[in-house]
């Protein structure tokens, strides 16, 4: 007789993933007992393992498609930021923000914050995404996108994280490493 470990597909944080352990035989098996070998078994583990692996490609092809979806939203959110950031509309990306940034301590420093970089770094001249995370939680969709952009006087490196709640994608977070922004 033979102990089986079985298959596991987890979807939730991390993107689906299956994982398909060892069949190994007791230890009186191995100590010279008659095994059967491992084609010999019923067919139904090999079904389950197979329906499995579908559930898991099935689950990695929607979680794509809303993922694609939802990281586009994102981005052209991050073009209206630009947009309003070297405008120096500040009222615009507040609108843009997530109930967490709203709050009333918060708000008026992202503001400041937002102002300081357009008084010294000034207009925004071009970005290049450099990396992007999409993460599904209990919690909703956080999508985190970083860019290499320039200023007119200067540069620097810009994180954004939005999150997606009831179909609205909004700015839950904004962080710049600008040696420009600290010294001039």
């Amino acid at each position: 007789m033979f102990e089986r470990t079985g298959v596991a597909v987890r979807a939730g944080a991390r993107p689906a993933t299956t994982t398909i352990e060892a069949v190994r035989a007791p230890s009186a098996a191995r100590a010279g007992c008659s095994t059967r070998a491992l084609g010999d078994h019923n067919l139904g583990g090999t079904m389950k393992l197979g329906a499995s692996i579908c559930v898991a490609m099935i689950l990695a092809v929607l979680v794509g498609c809303s993922s694609s979806k939802d990281l586009s939203s994102a981005e052209s959110l991050v073009s209206q930021f630009h947009t309003a950031l070297s405008n120096q509309q500040l009222s615009e990306i507040s609108a843009q923000c997530d109930d967490n940034l709203k709050k009333a301590d918060i708000a008026p420093r992202l503001e400041a914050l937002l102002g300081v970089i357009g008084r010294k770094l000034g207009r925004v001249t071009n970005t290049n995404r450099t990396g992007w995370r999409v993460n599904y939680g209990t919690g909703g969709e956080q999508i985190t996108l970083q860019y290499q952009t320039k200023f007119e006087k200067g540069s620097g490196v810009e994180d954004f994280v939005y999150v997606v709640r009831g179909g609205k994608t909004l700015l839950n977070g904004y962080h710049i490493t600008s040696d420009e922004l600290i010294l001039n």
